[in-house]
């Protein structure tokens, strides 16, 4: 049990207060004892009361998850922030207690997360998964400050700040009756990129083609033809390994070249 999160995430200082808490509701609510910590709100966002008074069986439990969720809480602290909870047995003014001493969110860290937002962009140099975890890195971050943003306004967000190669695939997105969800718009995007990908790859390859036939042609005439795209193709290249073995090498390293930009 000394072990339940990584070391890296145990309450340390107010630096790392955000990520303690996430992780600790992610531990209590897989071993049910979230409630524990923070009181179980109805639909309509009240308190739950019980409505009855509670069996001797049912106090006896109650008292067991308590003690239980006290010592994986203390689990989840470094030695200092532990001295400030030293003999509290109840686990929720012990939570209420850290949350209060190691939550330092102000207004000007509410505003910087804004211009974070506000200026998240995806780059040219940026492929889409990248773009994924700096949108949903900051949406999670949004959320810790309760700062929380509907599908809509976030894929609206992005449609407008993607560079020009998806030109063709917002203004298609613009032009439907219904607007995808989040996830359905990375889903989409994912694909397009693919297929830009696979359409950059074809015309690289016809423009290599192209090169390689026209070196070879300036070296059997000592002139300098050139070749258009619509008349070339692989049937004119007539060429063996061992005459023209550096241009071949050279293509080959370009090609492997291309192939790790993708």
């Amino acid at each position: 049990m000394d072990n339940i999160i990584a070391k890296e995430k145990m309450l340390a200082t107010p630096a790392n207060h955000k990520v303690w808490r996430k992780t600790v509701q992610n531990v209590f609510e897989k071993e049910d004892l979230w409630d524990c910590l923070v009181p179980v709100e109805d639909e309509d966002g009240d308190i739950e009361e019980e409505s009855q008074p509670p069996t001797r069986q049912e106090i006896a439990t109650a008292r067991k998850r308590r003690v239980r969720a006290i010592g994986l809480l203390n689990l989840t602290l470094c030695e200092g922030p532990q001295d400030f909870i030293e003999g509290i047995t109840d686990p929720r003014e012990a939570w209420l207690k850290l949350n209060a001493l190691y939550n330092t969110q102000t207004i000007a860290d509410i505003m910087t997360l804004g211009n974070k937002w506000h200026d998240c962009r995806m780059t040219d140099d940026m492929d889409v998964p990248a773009f994924m975890q700096v949108v949903y890195g900051l949406l999670r971050e949004l959320r810790s400050a309760d700062q929380v943003m509907d599908d809509p306004t976030v894929v609206h967000k992005i449609l407008t700040h993607l560079p020009n190669r998806f030109e063709h695939f917002v203004r298609q997105v613009q032009s439907e009756r219904t607007l995808p969800t989040l996830d359905e718009l990375f889903s989409r995007l994912h694909l397009e990129e693919s297929n830009l990908k696979l359409r950059h790859g074809n015309n690289h390859e016809e423009a290599l083609v192209m090169r390689i036939r026209n070196v070879i042609m300036n070296r059997g005439r000592g002139g300098p033809p050139r070749f258009t795209r619509g008349e070339t193709s692989r049937e004119h290249l007539s060429v063996t390994v061992a005459e023209n073995q550096d241009i071949l090498q050279e293509c080959v390293e370009h090609q492997l070249h291309f192939q790790a930009t993708l």
